[in-house]
């Protein structure tokens, strides 16, 4: 029972996760030239490479996956950063779903409880109108 942490994040219960690629639509730097191969090579050029995938950037010579202010560690390619990235991002969306999930749970009792009180004091102000006739 090995423990596989990036950033904090235990991501052992995750399977592999494909890289998640950036939407570029609006990206000013996407005709920058690397490929979705995940091979980009940092030493082609002077300036930082950069990648394709989400929450993957170049920083010293290796690839850094990032994920909500969270480092998750420094990888030999693009590729495996995306796919710890990808990963981290599965596990950060189980959890809020499953507190999402808890909050509507917790609502539900909440209303159902006002519901019960609300016809409670319904009955007793019936009873009261009942002894004054």
């Amino acid at each position: 029972d090995e423990m596989e942490v990036y950033g904090g994040l235990d991501l052992k219960g995750i399977p592999e996760q494909s890289p998640i690629l950036k939407d570029t639509r609006h990206n000013k730097n996407r005709n920058r030239g690397n490929g979705v191969d995940g091979k980009n090579d940092a030493k082609k050029t002077t300036k930082n490479p950069t990648s394709p995938f989400k929450g993957v950037k170049y920083m010293k010579g290796r690839w850094q996956a990032r994920i909500q202010d969270r480092t998750l560690g420094t990888f030999d390619t693009d590729r495996e950063a995306g796919s710890i990235y990808a990963r981290a991002a599965v596990l950060i969306l189980q959890t809020k779903d499953s507190q999402n999930k808890l909050k509507q749970q917790q609502q539900q009792k909440q209303d159902i409880k006002m519901k019960l009180e609300k016809q409670e004091k319904s009955k007793k102000q019936g009873r009261k109108a009942d002894l004054a006739d």
